[in-house]
């Protein structure tokens, strides 16, 4: 059983073609031919391609709640793994009627999935105030979701070494480090700061501390694995 965005393809009647193998993906490398030289020459870029993948079946709905329930991106889940999905963007998608009524829909769906598998507990929240000690027990690189409540000034110290400033805080401020934004309420904040948003290193316990006036951070880790 396939899942979009946590909801069942059974309310729509969606019945798939069969269950789509998702390969390992790909490093991004680059070929060097060198004269004189046996071979070539590989440079790993230590990043991955997306994975393209295409869902096939039938479902007994209308086209627009057919086209509505997968959307243009979102999350893809397998029923045998509860744990963990995919983040998708649909490229394509083609819908014939079966039927003249056009209940009866056949579809093929092409997306491209993030390299990265999702961990659900990855959406957890992780409080606290003044540090966190978060431990990454995966493979990959996370990208965290922060929420800052407190005024003025704020720094916030990776393992030791101050990374990032913000200035001008009134009562809160958001870190999108995936997206690398800082905002409030999209209100854009990068003019009010310096430094780098940041990761949480694969295998390895990032210690954070804030500084300046925090009354509370709300962190979302966004766990993640190849």
């Amino acid at each position: 059983m396939i899942l979009i965005n946590d909801k069942n393809c059974s309310d729509l009647k969606i019945v798939f073609s069969e269950l789509p193998s998702i390969p390992k993906p790909v490093r991004n490398v680059e070929e060097k031919f060198v004269s004189g030289r046996d071979g070539s020459l590989i440079i790993d870029r230590g990043t991955y391609q997306n994975i393209p993948i295409m869902l096939t079946g039938h479902a007994e709905c209308k086209r627009t709640e057919l086209i509505d329930y997968f959307g243009n991106t979102g999350e893809l889940k397998f029923e045998t793994s509860p744990d963990r999905f995919w983040k998708y963007r649909v490229t394509a998608i083609d819908i014939k009627e079966v039927l003249d009524d056009g209940v009866l829909l056949a579809f093929s769906i092409n997306m491209s999935l993030d390299p990265h598998k999702y961990l659900v507990s990855g959406k957890s929240k992780i409080i606290g105030s003044s540090t966190l000690s978060l431990k990454n027990d995966y493979n990959a690189k996370a990208y965290p979701f922060l929420k800052i409540k407190g005024t003025g000034t704020t720094g916030i110290i990776k393992n030791g070494i101050q990374i990032l400033s913000i200035k001008g805080i009134t009562d809160y401020v958001d870190i999108d480090c995936e997206a690398d934004v800082i905002h409030r309420n999209n209100v854009n904040y990068d003019n009010k700061a310096t430094g780098d948003t940041f990761y949480l290193d694969a295998k390895k316990t990032t210690e954070l501390k804030f500084t300046g006036n925090v009354s509370e951070v709300i962190l979302i880790p966004n766990w993640r694995e190849i």
